[in-house]
């Protein structure tokens, strides 16, 4: 009996120095997390502070580096830590100014200066207000947060691949440049779309980056693939937090904010393509307004915004009549943007879809609420359109009479 009972004893102690090893072990995991920015030379020949590097290694980079591309073919790549990358051409000067990337990405401070020729950036993070993502070139300050785009110093001008960038001159001179619209650098001002096609594009340079992009993206799907069902039980346990958020403190609230904003930024590079990862990505960002500041509740309803253009081009109706909600319900915050919702609410992708006459009805309410109070005076509706409207059912309209009591004490 006295051996039974000492080997029982030895087997809890045994159990306890487990649990206590693993503790250990997690704790070192976490200190010694590699959050380093590095760059790899993919072709010919480039310099890391006048040093000359080989070809497929990546370097570690730090703050005051300057990188060089040397000949026209050369082509090199910085992944920062944060999973965003930038590339750069040959004959390209680029000088690390900030690269600070805390370990659960809620604190992102990158920022570089483009000296020479071309550059490409594909940033893939959440930018709240606590963070960044800063180019800086020809005396002009590029702010970006969820944006693909290019500054191309020989060409001489920026173009938004998606989503938008605002640049800030020294002048503090200010300008959002949204996509698809060709904004000549020297000039500070944007460039008809045939001038630039003709005169100034580097069609060779964007269908690289382009499908590079694309392999870009299965990288980063294939390293979500293996985290994805954790994040998805961390979110189920933060939602009985959720649903009782009166009663937790603001310390809790904060602290809540924390956690969600932690996993968002692993689905924040998840396209309206992938529809079961999209689907939870809008799900947990619905979360994360309810309990976020105001700026950072103002720049998650702008990334509906961003999506609303590629749902529709994917016929993901219903996924896009739930971000046209979450934009009018929190339409209040965006009272104060910068950003011109003209180049995202355009009423006419309810043209020619072959949707319920119900859901184009809550479209049709929802951007009208929009528009009206936002003085988006240049959406219009066609009159074939509005006729077509009339016939909703009656399911549709108490749904909107319901919500714009709502609309209306938001804008109040």
């Amino acid at each position: 009996m006295k051996k039974l009972k000492n080997k029982f004893i030895l087997i809890v102690i045994s159990i306890i120095i487990f649990i206590i090893w693993i503790e250990i072990y997690k704790i070192f995991l976490v200190e010694n997390i590699d959050r380093n920015s590095y760059i790899t030379l993919i072709e010919w020949k480039w310099l890391l502070n006048n040093k000359d590097l080989i070809l497929e290694k990546k370097e570690k980079l730090k703050a005051l580096d300057k990188i060089k591309t040397i000949w026209e073919n050369s082509l090199a790549i910085i992944k920062w830590w944060d999973w965003s990358i930038t590339r750069l051409w040959g004959n390209s000067i680029l000088v690390v100014k900030e690269n600070k990337v805390d370990q659960n990405l809620l604190n992102i401070k990158i920022s570089f200066k483009l000296e020479k020729w071309k550059s490409w950036s594909d940033v893939i993070s959440f930018i709240w207000e606590d963070s960044y993502f800063h180019q800086s070139f020809a005396d002009t300050t590029a702010a970006v947060r969820w944006t693909i785009y290019e500054v191309n110093l020989e060409k001489d001008y920026i173009y938004v691949e998606s989503h938008e960038v605002e640049l800030t001159k020294k002048t503090w001179e200010k300008k959002i440049i949204p996509e698809k619209k060709p904004f000549i650098i020297s000039k500070f001002s944007f460039e008809e779309i045939l001038k630039f096609l003709k005169k100034y594009k580097d069609k060779t340079w964007q269908e690289l980056n382009k499908n590079l992009d694309k392999k870009f993206y299965l990288e980063l799907k294939q390293k979500f693939d293996k985290i994805s069902s954790q994040i998805l039980k961390q979110n189920k346990k933060l939602q009985e937090k959720i649903n009782n958020i009166w009663n937790l403190t603001e310390k809790q609230k904060q602290d809540l904010q924390k956690q969600l904003l932690k996993n968002y930024q692993k689905l924040n590079f998840i396209s309206v393509n992938d529809i079961e990862n999209y689907k939870n990505k809008l799900n947990l960002k619905q979360d994360l307004i309810k309990i976020s500041d105001w700026k950072t509740k103002e720049n998650l309803v702008i990334t509906s915004l961003y999506d609303i253009k590629n749902l529709e081009e994917n016929k993901q109706f219903t996924l896009l009549a739930k971000n046209i909600e979450i934009i009018w319900k929190n339409i209040s915050t965006l009272k104060n943007s910068n950003i011109d919702l003209n180049n995202y609410l355009d009423i006419n992708i309810l043209k020619n879809i072959e949707i319920p006459e119900w859901l184009k009805d809550s479209f049709y309410k929802n951007f009208e609420n929009i528009k009206n109070n936002l003085n988006l005076k240049n959406l219009n509706m066609d009159n074939n359109l509005i006729n077509s409207l009339k016939n909703s059912t009656n399911q549709s309209i108490n749904w909107v009479k319901e919500n714009l009591e709502n609309i209306k004490n938001l804008i109040k």
